[in-house]
């Protein structure tokens, strides 16, 4: 079997601004990631004649970013997330080109703005997902 190695490149970040149609925020993002985190509920249980079961579990899911900050710009993620905290929107991420897309419904929370003087600052996304997101092999 050959290795496959896949890279973030060439692909596309787009969130819901409802009405006003989608906005692309690729040219900010230096990492991407939607990451899973799963949770153990309660513990396993061990009955009477031995059987065993094990505890119920919960995933939660994120999106994660780091973006190159861009307050300035007043259609930019960072006044984007001030707009439309607390709203949940839908999402689609790319990862590359012709590669799959991943969508659902995220919420958004308002980012950081400032940080070292005459430096490229950076900003760290983490909105939380709702359910699952969906991973299509197809791309739109």
């Amino acid at each position: 079997m050959s290795i496959t190695e896949s890279r973030l490149k060439q692909g596309a970040l787009v969130l819901d601004v409802g009405g006003d149609g989608m906005a692309k925020f690729a040219t900010q993002a230096t990492n991407v990631v939607i990451s899973p985190s799963t949770k153990q509920d309660g513990d396993p249980l061990e009955v009477l004649d031995g059987n065993k079961t094990t505890a119920a579990s919960t995933t939660e899911w994120t999106l994660k970013a780091k973006a190159i900050q861009d307050f300035t710009d007043p259609a930019g993620l960072q006044a984007y997330s001030w707009e439309h905290d607390g709203e949940t929107v839908p999402f689609t991420w790319t990862p590359t080109q012709g590669g799959p897309v991943f969508s659902g419904n995220v919420t958004i929370q308002p980012l950081d703005v400032g940080g070292d003087v005459n430096k490229r600052i950076d900003v760290d996304v983490e909105w939380p997902l709702t359910g699952k997101p969906d991973w299509s092999t197809a791309t739109p």
